[in-house]
C-alpha cells in the first residue's frame, strides 16, 4: 500500500538534519509540501535543497523552537509560504549525558526547553490553521528513555517523559476538532545527534537492544509517513515504540 500526502502541508522541525530532515524528504516524495524548521542556516538550506529534489514544494525558516515567539513568527511565515499547516511533526531535541550528581540546573532548563517546551510551542503555532480547517496530523518525537529512564539521561529523559504525556492530553483536547496527536518512542537512531554522546554509553545501550544496532533514520520514516497519513486515521493519544526492543510493551 502506498501512502500518500497529495495536498498537505507539512511543518518539520528539527528539518536540517537526521530523523527531521528523512521526515521531510519522504513526506515532499509522498506529496506534502513541506516548511523546514530548523537553528542551523547552512544545514536547512542544503535539506531545502534535497527536499526540493524530491519534487516538493518547500520553505525553510531559521528558528530556536525554545523562543515561543520566534516559533510563532516562523510558522505563520511558513502557513504564508506554502497554505495553512495539516501536519506537524516535531523532531527539533537537543541531548547529553551527564549523571543526576553533575546536572546543573542551566543544563535541566535548556533540556526541557527545547524537548518539551519547544513541542508545545510548534503545536500551539499550527493550531489556528488546523482548528480552521478541522482536521490535522501531530506527531512528537518522544524517546525509550522516557519510557523506561536510563542512567545519565535525568533531564532528556524528563523530557521526552513530558512529550510523551503532552501527546496524550493534546489527543483528548483536539479530538473533537478533529486532529490526531500521536508520539513516536524511537531508541538509538545513528544520526548526528549522537555525535556528543561518549562511546562507553553508546556501546552499553546498543548491547541493550534486542536489534543489537542502532536504528537508522529509513527504519523510522515509514512510521512518520504512515501517522499522517489516511491510513493512519484510527491512532490518536498513542506513543509508538520503535526501539529495536529496547522497550518491550
Amino acid at each position: 500500500m502506498e501512502l500518500r500526502l497529495d495536498g498537505e502541508v507539512a511543518v518539520v522541525t528539527g528539518a536540517a538534519n537526521g530523523i527531521g530532515r528523512g521526515v521531510a524528504v519522504a513526506m515532499a516524495e509522498a506529496g506534502a509540501a513541506v516548511a523546514l524548521l530548523d537553528r542551523s542556516e547552512d544545514d536547512l538550506q542544503a535539506a531545502t535543497d534535497l527536499v526540493a529534489g524530491a519534487g516538493g514544494r518547500v520553505s525553510h525558516h531559521v528558528v530556536d523552537v525554545s523562543d515561543a515567539a520566534a516559533v510563532s513568527a516562523a510558522i505563520d511565515a511558513a502557513g504564508e509560504a506554502l497554505g495553512d499547516p495539516t501536519v506537524l511533526v516535531t523532531a527539533a531535541a537537543i541531548d547529553r549525558t551527564v549523571n543526576l550528581v553533575d546536572l546543573e540546573i542551566d543544563a535541566w532548563q535548556e533540556m526541557l526547553d527545547v524537548n518539551l517546551s519547544g513541542t508545545f510551542y510548534c503545536l500551539k503555532g499550527v493550531l489556528p490553521a488546523m482548528l480552521r480547517r478541522g482536521r490535522g496530523r501531530v506527531i512528537m518525537f518522544g524517546s525509550n528513555i522516557g519510557l523506561k529512564g536510563g542512567a545519565e539521561v535525568a533531564s532528556y529523559g524528563t523530557a521526552k517523559a513530558g512529550v510523551h504525556g503532552l501527546a496524550r492530553c493534546a489527543a483528548i483536547d483536539l479530538a473533537p476538532h478533529g486532529i490526531n496527536v500521536n508520539a513516536i518512542a524511537p531508541g538509538p537512531v545513528d544520526t548526528q545527534m549522537l555525535d556528543g554522546i561518549p562511546d562507553e554509553w553508546l556501546d552499553r545501550k546498543r548491547g541493550e537492544l534486542l536489534t543489537g544496532a542502532f536504528g537508522t533514520v529509513e527504519q523510522i520514516v515509514p512510521t512518520v509517513i504512515l501517522l499522517a497519513s489516511e491510513a493512519g486515521g484510527y491512532y490518536t493519544g498513542s506513543t509508538l515504540n520503535v526501539s529495536g526492543g529496547d522497550v518491550l510493551l
